[in-house]
């Protein structure tokens, strides 16, 4: 299964998120993932039987500037939970493929494949 996202906002970059209220972080977790998960029921995700799955993160950034793989992996914190709650699974139960920044689109995305 291939799902789409919306590339997540700058203030869930952890680096950004050093000296800000925890509240406002909080917001914008809250809002990213409400937004992913309503993106993942656009594009029909649906409960899986499976006990574990393997999810491969493709980022496209929206601008062509310098990012840090990693980074982007911790900002999708929120929306991988949202897809743990979606998939019926917990996300310690997710392996993970190895991420990848890829070419910049408008608007940015980020390509999830879920693979049992």
């Amino acid at each position: 299964m291939i799902v789409t996202l919306p590339y997540p906002p700058s203030a869930l970059n952890p680096n950004r998120s050093n000296g800000q209220h925890w509240s406002k972080t909080r917001r914008a977790k809250t809002a990213y993932r409400r937004h992913c998960m309503q993106e993942m029921q656009a594009q029909k995700v649906k409960r899986t039987d499976a006990t574990t799955v393997k999810i491969t993160l493709t980022f496209h950034p929206p601008t062509a500037h310098a990012r840090d793989v990693d980074n982007a992996v911790a900002a999708m914190k929120s929306a991988i939970d949202g897809l743990a709650e979606m998939l019926g699974l917990d996300d310690s139960n997710f392996t993970y493929g190895e991420p990848v920044m890829s070419d910049a689109r408008k608007p940015g995305c980020v390509i999830v494949e879920i693979t049992k």
